[in-house]
């Protein structure tokens, strides 16, 4: 609005597949200056893929790409975010309650966390995976409640946490003082009465204006492909608690 554009957008269902040349060229038929890409699964051509000449193309996405700017919230530096600060809270044996195996955003938050524990020297226990509702927090909630050994569970998402912070509590492990837990994204809040989780907050409206600020230069001449990630925000609330 602030630069006078309106905005055409196409979706796609989950059970499509997609590929960015067709979805280019279906966008070029219509009357547009550029286009955005905003991508979480895997995509067949996404390497081979070229932007159209004189259409600015911007992809949101944690993937680099090597001939368009790709932008997005760090979802691998996240993941550090929250091992550091269950370390400084004292924990060593922290588990991840994962997102859905083919998600990209997925994929990077449990690569952050792998890593974030092998450069620690901490052991590091196979993630579960969920699909991001609460219900399957639930459930793999209560296959966490069998590993007495944990300290900290780090779930993917708030809703994810969210059920298995009420797997926990069903099944006599109090949280936070015997199981902390954190979620990401902070989708709770307005929606949950007394919120009380701890969380990594993404600024949702700054990404996609920085989305548009890119894809501005490009519409100004500037031919430069960057690789941009939005560090997130510690949220803390009241589901974690030092390890004595």
């Amino acid at each position: 609005r602030e630069y006078g554009y309106a905005v055409t957008l196409i979706e796609f269902d989950e059970s499509e597949s997609v590929r960015l040349r067709d979805t280019a060229r279906r966008l070029a038929e219509l009357p547009v200056d550029g286009m955005v890409f905003n991508t979480n699964r895997t995509i067949e051509d996404f390497d081979e893929f070229e932007p159209l000449n004189g259409l600015p193309t911007i992809i949101i996405s944690m993937k680099e790409h090597p001939r368009c700017t790709t932008i997005d919230s760090d979802q691998y530096g996240c993941s550090q975010l929250v091992v550091d600060h269950l370390r400084s809270r004292g924990h060593t044996q922290i588990r991840h309650l994962a997102g859905p195996k083919d998600s990209i955003t997925a994929d990077f938050r449990t690569r952050g966390w792998r890593d974030s524990l092998e450069r620690a020297g901490l052991e590091v226990v196979e993630p579960l995976h969920g699909d991001w509702t609460a219900d399957s927090g639930y459930e793999l909630g209560e296959k966490f409640v069998q590993d007495t050994e944990m300290t900290a569970l780090y779930a993917a998402n708030d809703q994810m946490a969210m059920g298995a912070i009420m797997a926990l509590r069903a099944h006599g492990r109090r949280v936070p003082e015997d199981v902390s837990v954190i979620g990401v994204d902070d989708s709770m809040q307005g929606m949950v009465p007394h919120n009380d989780l701890t969380t990594v907050r993404f600024d949702m409206r700054e990404r996609g204006r920085k989305t548009f600020d890119y894809f501005f230069a490009q519409l100004s001449g500037e031919s430069k492909v960057e690789t941009v990630r939005l560090p997130g925000e510690l949220v803390e609330r009241g589901t974690v608690a030092d390890r004595i």
